[in-house]
């Protein structure tokens, strides 16, 4: 394990990078925006890397992987723009994988950015088939009681903050329709 933290950074977050993490590929892509200005990004990478046929253009790599590198090193825009691509490319079928994946668990950037994602559109998220896949998934692969506890337990909390604010919701909508009932 590497551990990279920008303690100089009063708002900066330490974030623990497997050295795997660190491969040719994405620190590849790191120079090459550096140089360039340009990256391209995928959402998913189906765990394995995308093969581009000229050697010297990146390989592409998980959005998410650049994002925990660049948030590692210090480079503000390339985590700004991949944070705004992994944004943009949320969807009521990749949401629960994300919410759950190990980089969510990795950056509490990612993770907010996804549990807003998350809760703003639970009614979809909750009916899409992906979101039962992903737990019916994880109780058939996983052989670990302790990890499977772990996942109930954030599930439990996230549904439970969503609850909270729909009941706060309604008690905001209530006491307004009590106003204009009064008047």
């Amino acid at each position: 394990m590497l551990i990279v933290g920008l303690a100089h950074f009063e708002d900066s977050e330490a974030i623990e990078l497997a050295e795997d993490s660190l491969s040719f590929d994405i620190l590849h892509n790191i120079i090459f925006y550096l140089y360039t200005g340009e990256i391209s990004l995928v959402s998913d990478v189906s765990e394995k890397r995308w093969q581009v046929p000229d050697p010297t253009i990146p390989n592409l790599c998980s959005a998410e992987e650049i994002f925990l590198s660049a948030t590692a090193f210090g480079l503000d825009d390339l985590s700004a723009t991949t944070s705004g691509f992994l944004r943009a490319t949320c969807t009521v079928g990749n949401i629960t994988s994300r919410i759950f994946g190990m980089y969510a668990q990795m950056s509490s950037a990612l993770r907010e950015m996804y549990q807003e994602f998350f809760l703003k559109n639970w009614d979809k998220v909750k009916r899409h088939r992906s979101h039962e896949d992903y737990f019916k998934e994880k109780v058939n692969s996983c052989h670990d009681v302790e990890e499977l506890k772990k996942l109930c337990e954030q599930y439990r909390l996230l549904i439970r903050r969503e609850t909270v604010s729909s009941v706060w919701s309604c008690v905001e909508r209530g006491s307004e329709d009590m106003e204009d009932m009064k008047e």
